[in-house]
């Protein structure tokens, strides 16, 4: 190892640090200042994440597969390696694969950090809808909270920036009993959301981003890309499948694409920019022909 090498180990060694995502959804993009001059609504300290996805049209969202690595909620845990200007460089520790086994990397700006730990509590709630009210912020499907308490009609949580309170139906406080079924609905939920390039939120999912997210409710850990999602749980074999099942595709022996079986020839999946998350016959769909296998993660 040169010195150069050396130095550079021991600065990245002394950036690394422990912070907290304090913002309702955090973008993260593969370089600092690749985010282009419409992209600043979501490098606010407060991203407008409406306002940022309808201001684009569907060649500037093709544009984000070069520029945008993936997506982060409120109050999740990443490690920040450095630090350039206002921007972090950041490990996402839940979002795990065999090309990034600490955490898928990317960088967000400062100011949608916060150093401070959460609070521990002895209960969590996880949001399940698409989208929630919290004292005039939304939250989307995944956030989980510290409880701080129970109030009449819900949860007062810790956040970021203080004390909110969410309703009891747009939250679970212990994940739902996992079945081919309640995998399928909780899916269906974002039918008719636009798809969005590196996407974990309801704002707008990629293909793994989806799977990963909705497992997520059930307490299972999928890796964040659909190639290796398609290394975990167990094969499943195509006359076997069953509702909740995922399916993936390849193309060129590599793959790329994941959706979920919802039974009858049937599969809900985030098919690519300018289109939305819909159901489609899938043995006469052209993906048909680049079916690479399918897993079961239960039962």
């Amino acid at each position: 190892m040169t010195g150069a090498q050396n130095a550079y180990t021991r600065e990245r060694a002394l950036a690394e640090r422990t912070a907290w995502v304090s913002v309702p959804v955090a973008t993260l993009w593969n370089q600092p200042g690749f985010a282009r001059s419409l992209d600043q609504a979501v490098e606010q300290s407060q991203p407008a994440m409406s306002r940022w996805l309808s201001s684009m049209n569907v060649t500037q969202k093709l544009e984000l597969d070069n520029i945008m690595a993936t997506q982060a909620l409120m109050d999740e845990q990443v490690t920040v390696i450095e630090t350039s200007g206002h921007w972090a460089d950041v490990l996402v520790q839940d979002q795990t694969g065999s090309v990034y086994p600490d955490g898928v990397e990317g960088w967000m700006p400062i100011s949608q950090l916060t150093f401070v730990a959460p609070p521990a509590a002895t209960e969590y709630v996880t949001v399940s809808r698409p989208l929630a009210s919290a004292g005039g912020v939304q939250l989307s499907y995944g956030t989980r909270l510290p409880v701080l308490s129970r109030t009449a009609g819900g949860y007062a949580v810790t956040t970021p920036d203080g004390e909110r309170t969410l309703f009891g139906t747009d939250v679970r406080s212990a994940p739902p009993v996992i079945s081919p079924q309640a995998v399928l609905q909780e899916a269906e939920k974002f039918l008719g959301l636009p798809y969005l390039w590196a996407g974990t939120s309801a704002y707008g999912f990629d293909c793994s981003g989806l799977t990963y997210a909705v497992y997520k409710q059930f307490g299972i850990q999928l890796a964040r890309d659909a190639g290796d999602q398609a290394r975990q749980g167990r094969a499943v074999a195509k006359n076997q499948l069953q509702p909740g099942d995922l399916m993936f595709f390849a193309w060129g022996g590599v793959v790329d694409h994941v959706g979920i079986y919802a039974g009858n020839g049937l599969m809900l999946h985030a098919p690519e920019t300018g289109s939305k998350v819909q159901l489609i016959p899938i043995w006469s769909s052209p993906l048909a022909r680049n079916f690479a296998g399918a897993r079961r993660y239960f039962g």
